[in-house]
C-alpha cells in the first residue's frame, strides 16, 4: 500500500520530483518540497472483518510562504482522494482525504513549512 502511495505521488505531484520518503528517510537537509507518507494503525468499522487503514502526509515546502505550502497541500490531496490504487500483490484501494493533520505549522529544526493531510482506506479481510 505504501509503495502504490509513493509512486502516484512520484508520477503525478512534479514539483518534489522523487523526494517522496518514509518517515525516518526526511531530515533537516532534505531539499524541499518534498513529502513524506506515514502509515497508521488499522481501526476496527463495526464489523469484525472491516476496518480503517489510516495515512497520513505530510508536505513540507522552504520557509517562504504558507501560499506555496497551500499550493502544493491541494496538489497531493487531488493527487490521492478517491483514487483506486493497485499494490504490486494486486490488492485494490482507494483513499480518502478526512481532513488536515492540525495546524500549519513552521518546522524550526528541519526550517520546512509543513502540514499533514489525513486519509482513510477502508478494509475488508476475508
Amino acid at each position: 500500500m505504501r509503495r502504490a502511495i509513493r509512486d502516484r505521488l512520484i508520477d503525478t505531484v512534479h514539483e518534489v520530483h522523487d523526494r517522496v520518503y518514509e518517515p525516518h528517510m526526511a531530515g533537516p537537509n532534505v531539499m524541499k518540497p518534498y513529502i513524506v507518507v506515514k502509515m497508521g494503525v488499522e481501526s476496527p468499522a463495526g464489523v469484525r472483518n472491516i476496518f480503517t487503514k489510516f495515512v497520513t502526509v505530510w508536505v513540507y515546502t522552504e520557509r517562504t510562504s504558507f501560499n506555496e505550502l497551500d499550493k502544493l497541500v491541494t496538489v497531493v490531496r487531488n493527487t490521492l482522494n478517491h483514487v483506486t490504487l493497485e499494490t504490486v500483490d494486486g490488492f485494490k484501494f482507494e483513499l480518502r482525504y478526512i481532513g488536515p493533520v492540525g495546524e500549519d505549522y513552521y518546522d524550526t529544526e528541519w526550517q520546512a513549512l509543513g502540514q499533514g493531510l489525513r486519509f482513510e482506506v477502508p478494509v475488508i479481510y476475508e
